[in-house]
């Protein structure tokens, strides 16, 4: 005699965990590497290829956030980031000087996207660089945590 299988118990379903808002900005061109402020006589200041790049930076941000329905609150306490560099930058700059470049555009003196650049406000940060990407800039993914 063949005895037909026992059914299983259906488990109940479980409650599916709402994934993150996830916030994608692209900044066209060429990414400055972070510069050290530089000291002269009148005071301290940063150089002017740099300030220019990172204002750029600062009214595209804002701008592409205001298009956006983002439901959280800025400056975003803890967040998860990505940065791609894609295209054409300069290879002779350090990584971390291209990603803090636009950490700093991002962060409460800048954008006010996210309040701080630290490991306990960012506590996932990761660097692609992708040099044959059609288009030059900087593609930036937040994932507020």
């Amino acid at each position: 005699a063949i005895n037909p299988p026992e059914p299983s118990a259906i488990e109940p379903s479980k409650p599916v965990k709402k994934s993150a808002e996830l916030i994608k900005l692209m900044i066209h061109g060429v990414v400055v590497p972070k510069a050290r402020p530089r000291v002269a006589r009148n005071g301290t200041y940063l150089p002017p290829r740099y300030r220019a790049w990172r204002n750029r930076a600062e009214v595209e941000i804002y701008r592409q956030i205001s298009e956006q329905n983002i439901t959280h609150k800025f400056p975003l306490r803890k967040a998860a980031l990505l940065i791609r560099l894609l295209g054409n930058h300069r290879t002779n700059s350090d990584i971390d000087n291209l990603a803090g470049a636009c950490l700093d555009a991002l962060t409460l003196n800048g954008a006010g996207v996210l309040i701080d650049d630290r490991l306990s406000c960012l506590p996932q940060l990761n660097v692609e660089f992708d040099p044959d990407a059609k288009e030059t800039g900087v593609y930036i993914e937040i994932e507020p945590l």
